[in-house]
């Protein structure tokens, strides 16, 4: 029994420690024990004193070969897919100046019938014309004798004159031309409202007037002295058979030749003023208020 013992502590506590050091017989290298190792304090590095230089990168390393910029592939507009493309460009710009050649000519044409219509309209429309008769220092008048200046309205054309308004007056001395009062402009008298073609002239006059009133013997001196001229300014709206409307203005001075106080003294008249105060004019059209 104490034998048994004995054999079973040998095997239980001697054969594994055994193992541990020694390799087995059959090869198998056995595991040896791990030996401790004392820990050493690691040692603080002194710092690098040494100059560190940077350097920065170059964008692109040498021998790369450089990117060149993007172009625009001008050589495909000539490629043949592009063919009927030229095509059709060329066929719109051959349209485009075959209308502008055309639209050039109709508006050639249209100007030409507009230019013949005009010659044809003032061919035919309707014009006045004043014409005032040489003056003769004579008193004139039924009940109240006094100077006067004669003249007529004339019409030419083939189609009729709608007078609208009409007015003249003669005075002595510049200063009463040059500011004119209201109460110094008649209607020329004997005007009707319409002048068919044809019509033999109308005949008017008008009393020769002053500051004061009809010019007095004293204040037409001057004029037959050739001292002082004498004026006149008229004018007559009208429009004509094609709905255009004028305006006639006359205004002239008379001057005789030689001084004289002769009923017969020679004398002639003359356009005053600036060239629009003596003609015929267009006016332009005004709607009714």
């Amino acid at each position: 029994m104490r034998e048994f013992l004995a054999i079973y502590a040998l095997l239980a506590f001697g054969l594994p420690r055994a193992g541990l050091s020694q390799a087995s017989r059959d090869g198998v290298q056995h595991v040896q024990p791990i030996e401790r190792k004392e820990s050493v304090a690691p040692v603080a590095s002194s710092p690098c004193l040494c100059s560190v230089q940077v350097q920065n990168a170059p964008s692109k390393r040498a021998g790369e070969p450089q990117e060149e910029p993007v172009q625009y592939p001008w050589r495909e507009l000539y490629a043949p897919a592009n063919l009927p493309n030229w095509a059709l460009a060329l066929v719109a710009a051959l349209a485009g100046y075959l209308a502008y050649r055309t639209l050039r000519a109709i508006k050639r044409q249209a100007d030409l019938m507009k230019e013949q219509s005009d010659l044809m309209v003032e061919k035919e429309r309707a014009k006045l014309r004043i014409e005032l008769k040489p003056f003769r220092p004579v008193r004139s008048g039924d009940q109240i004798s006094m100077y006067m200046v004669t003249g007529s309205v004339s019409i030419y054309g083939f189609t009729e004159a709608f007078v609208e308004r009409s007015q003249i007056y003669a005075c002595v001395g510049y200063d009463e031309m040059i500011n004119p009062l209201p109460e110094w402009f008649f209607q020329i008298g004997g005007l009707p409202q319409v002048i068919r073609s044809g019509a033999p002239p109308v005949e008017f006059e008008s009393m020769v007037i002053s500051t004061k009133g009809p010019a007095s013997d004293k204040e037409l001196l001057p004029v037959r002295e050739k001292n002082a001229p004498l004026f006149c300014k008229a004018t007559i709206e009208y429009s004509d058979a094609f709905g255009q409307k004028w305006v006639l203005r006359l205004r002239q001075r008379f001057e005789f030749i030689f001084p004289s106080l002769s009923p017969d003294a020679l004398g002639s008249w003359m356009d005053d003023g600036p060239p629009e105060e003596n003609g015929e004019f267009k006016r332009e059209f005004q709607k009714p208020n």
